[in-house]
C-alpha cells in the first residue's frame, strides 16, 4: 500500500494513475494530512515531495518514521543542490529522486524500496521470534532449575529421616534446627538466597 504526497494535484494524480495498475494507493496534499492518514492506515510505502506548503517532505520523514517504523520513503524534489539529499538521507530517506523523472524511474524506485520494507519486515519477525524463544527457553531453565532444586531438598529430607530412624530420641532434630537458623538468619537480614543457603546446611549438618 502505497501513500503519495504532493500539493499539485496533476502530479499526484499521474503518480497514482500509474502506480495504482500494481499497488493500492492513496493520495495526501500536504505533510499535515498524511501525518493523520498515517496514524490510521498502514503504509509500506511513501513517496513525497519536498517542496509542500508548512511542512517540507523532509520535514514529515520523522513523523513517518516515529507512526510507520517499517515504511520505506522516497522523496521526489526540483531542488539540484546536493545539500537537499544529503539532508534527505540523513533524516532516513530510502531515496531521493530528483524532477524531472521518468515513470520508468518511478517504478524502478518503488520496486526497490518494496524489496527493502520485505527485508525489514522480514527482521522484525525474526527478532520478535527469537526474543518469543528467549523467553520460552528461560521460563523452562527456571522450571528445570526450580525441579532440581525440589528433588534435592526431598533427597536431604529423605536422608535426614532415614538418620532419625536410627536414633529416636533426635527425631524433628534437624528440623528444629532448620527453624530456627531460618529465624536467626532472618533477624540478621538475610537475603532470599542466603536463606535457601542456610536451610539446605541446616539440613545437611547431622548427615
Amino acid at each position: 500500500k502505497l501513500l503519495i504526497i504532493d500539493d499539485e494535484p496533476p502530479a499526484r494524480t499521474l503518480l497514482t494513475k500509474f502506480l495504482g495498475r500494481k499497488y493500492e494507493c492513496d493520495e495526501a496534499e500536504s505533510a499535515e494530512t498524511a501525518i493523520e492518514m498515517i496514524q490510521k492506515a498502514d503504509y509500506s510505502i511513501i513517496i513525497c515531495d519536498v517542496s509542500l506548503p508548512k511542512m517540507s517532505g523532509v520535514e514529515f520523514i520523522p513523523f513517518a518514521k516515529k507512526y510507520l517504523p517499517n515504511a520505506v520513503v522516497v522523496l521526489i524534489s526540483g531542488k539540484q543542490k546536493a545539500d537537499y539529499a544529503i539532508t534527505a538521507f540523513r533524516e532516513g530517506a530510502f531515496d531521493y529522486i530528483q524532477k524531472p523523472f521518468g515513470l520508468d524511474q518511478i517504478d524502478t524506485a518503488v520496486e526497490r524500496a518494496i524489496e527493502h520494507y520485505e527485508l525489514k519486515v522480514i527482521k522484525e519477525r525474526y527478532q520478535h521470534h527469537l526474543e518469543e524463544l528467549v523467553v520460552e527457553r528461560t521460563v523452562e531453565l527456571d522450571t528445570a532449575l526450580e525441579e532440581v532444586e525440589n528433588s534435592y531438598r526431598q533427597t536431604l529430607k529423605a536422608l535426614v529421616q532415614a538418620l532419625e530412624t536410627r536414633d529416636f530420641e533426635t527425631h524433628g532434630h534437624s528440623e528444629r534446627v532448620v527453624t530456627f537458623s531460618l529465624r536467626l538468619g532472618h533477624e540478621l537480614g538475610l537475603s532470599r538466597e542466603q536463606l535457601r543457603d542456610l536451610e539446605l546446611g541446616a539440613l545437611l549438618h547431622d548427615i
